[in-house]
C-alpha cells in the first residue's frame, strides 16, 4: 500500500507505508533521481539529531524510523517521539502550483 498526492499543476507523490518518498513527479518527469522503497528511505530521508557529547539520530522516514503514518487529500504526515521530543512530519503539496514542501514540527 502506498499514499498518493496530487495536485492541480501536474505534481504528484507516491509515498510508501513506511514513509520513504518513493517517487516524486512533475507530470512525467520524475523529480527524484533514486526512488525510495518499503526496505530503504534512500537519500530523501529527513533526520531529527540531538548534539551532546556525541551525536546522537533518528531517521524520521523509511523502515528505521518508528514514525506513525497518517493522510488526508492534501497530505502525508508522520508523528512519532524520540528522547522526550514529539515530532510531526508533514509532506504537502500547493494546490495549484508546482511546488512540494516538508514541514516539521518539534515539541519538548
Amino acid at each position: 500500500m502506498s499514499f498518493y498526492l496530487q495536485n492541480q499543476a501536474g505534481v504528484s507523490a507516491e509515498v510508501a507505508t513506511s514513509g520513504t518518498l518513493r517517487r516524486l513527479r512533475f507530470g512525467e518527469l520524475l523529480v527524484n533521481l533514486f526512488l525510495g522503497s518499503e526496505l530503504e528511505a534512500g537519500v530523501t530521508n529527513l533526520y531529527l539529531r540531538r548534539h551532546e557529547e556525541s551525536t546522537r539520530w533518528l531517521p524520521l522516514l523509511g523502515p528505521q524510523s518508528p514514525s506513525r503514518i497518517g493522510s488526508d487529500e492534501s497530505s502525508v504526515w508522520l508523528v512519532g517521539e524520540w528522547l522526550g521530543v514529539h515530532y510531526t512530519v508533514h509532506l504537502g503539496l500547493a494546490k495549484s502550483e508546482p511546488i512540494w514542501f516538508w514541514r516539521v514540527y518539534l515539541k519538548n
